[in-house]
């Protein structure tokens, strides 16, 4: 897809959705090297703040404020993805952008992916107008160079073309005073995240003024809040992520796109597995016992259910298929497998193949193999081969 008014976006609409939001002062272009990364697997949005980038509301800047952003962001999901919820990365202003969608909108978010915004943002309108004469070039030296020639050039080439102003000193004091009368509120909505949140640290924030560990390890306490039973939101904080600063999605853009990657991969493979869980719920609600239906029915759950690049990987429906034609006593010697493994193995090599794959898995009576098999091969004829690994130049 072409970019549009506020919108970079790339990859179909029928994948999995990642929204990116970006920094005060930047724009969506900061996210474009994700974008391209990802797409072939997700749908990928990057959208303009308001007052920002295609958004601004003059030659060189506009008003920023939180709430025409959330209503904007929150529109572009419902209209853009189908009805379903988002993964959405946010950096600095993105990030508590992104917990504030949290806050009013549970519904459209899966999980957060956040750096550059921690548990208590202090910021005021005079803070601000100190810092915002000459920002781009106090950005510029709070860059981390490279040692690397090569890899400093390429860091220049996005840094240069993504950085782009887009907050007058005024609009800055005014999005400043807003953070730090409001952080504690936007904060609360990590209280409504159902899925996991992942905070990341650049090394240069380790111990600075406003982005500190400490601050991210209460933000991950608040994360680890519980609801009776149910666990809210998991938070993970990995080591700082080294040689890089607050804008690392363009200092390291590959590296900060396979760790999106992996959040939105946990989340595709979970979501799958509850949906099939549910068509099978479905099905035994209504009576459904017979195995020949049973297998069909789990078959056809995953491949409607499964995104391609998460079915290697997915547990779910073999136990049930285990139940369904008397074999769950199988179950724990086949707990490293899944229904698609074997339906793979069927595919490509056969019946004889999948015995052996099953008898090397622990399966040690021939007529039990024999009865999973022909299971396993009447559920193959309803699972859709996975696509090839693409293949890099």
């Amino acid at each position: 897809m072409d970019d549009e008014h506020g919108i970079i976006a790339r990859g179909h609409p029928r994948n999995p959705a990642i929204v990116f939001l970006h920094a005060a002062a930047t724009t969506k272009l900061t996210f474009r090297p994700q974008c391209e990364e990802l797409c072939d697997e997700y749908y990928c949005l990057a959208l303009d703040a308001e007052g920002h980038g295609d958004l601004a509301t003059s030659a060189d800047g506009g008003a920023w404020a939180m709430r025409p952003t959330v209503q904007r962001v929150v529109r572009i999901i419902r209209d853009r993805c189908r009805g379903q919820a988002a993964v959405i990365v946010g950096v600095s202003l993105g990030g508590y952008t992104a917990l504030e969608i949290t806050r009013q909108h549970p519904e459209c978010v899966h999980a957060l992916f956040l750096s550059g915004c921690y548990h208590d943002f202090t910021g005021n309108g005079a803070f601000a107008e100190g810092i915002v004469d000459g920002y781009e070039d106090k950005m510029a030296r709070n860059r981390f160079w490279s040692s690397d020639p090569a890899n400093q050039q390429r860091r220049d080439e996005l840094w240069n073309g993504c950085m782009l102003p887009g907050l007058t000193k005024q609009n800055a004091s005014v999005t400043m005073a807003d953070w730090g009368e409001h952080c504690a509120t936007y904060l609360s909505g990590i209280e409504r995240l159902s899925g996991p949140c992942e905070l990341h640290m650049p090394h240069t924030e380790v111990a600075g003024p406003l982005h500190s560990r400490a601050k991210a390890e209460k933000l991950a306490a608040r994360c680890g809040v519980s609801s009776g039973a149910r666990s809210v939101a998991v938070a993970t904080i990995g080591e700082p992520i080294q040689n890089v600063g607050h804008h690392w999605n363009l200092e390291e853009p590959l590296l900060f796109a396979s760790l999106v990657r992996r959040l939105a991969g946990q989340v595709v493979a979970a979501l799958s597995s509850k949906e099939e869980g549910l068509a099978l719920e479905r099905l035994f609600s209504e009576g459904l016992q017979d195995p020949s239906q049973m297998v069909k029915a789990v078959a056809m759950a995953a491949a409607a259910n499964a995104c391609p690049q998460a079915q290697p990987e997915m547990a779910a429906g073999l136990d049930a298929l285990l139940t369904a034609t008397g074999l769950e006593h199988l179950s724990m010697a086949l707990q490293e497998l899944s229904l698609i493994s074997l339906c793979q193995v069927y595919e490509e090599g056969g019946r004889s193949s999948l015995l052996v794959r099953l008898k090397g898995a622990g399966v040690a009576k021939l007529t039990e193999r024999q009865k999973l098999a022909t299971a396993v091969g009447k559920a193959a004829k309803n699972v859709p081969p996975v696509p090839a690994e693409p293949t890099t130049a």
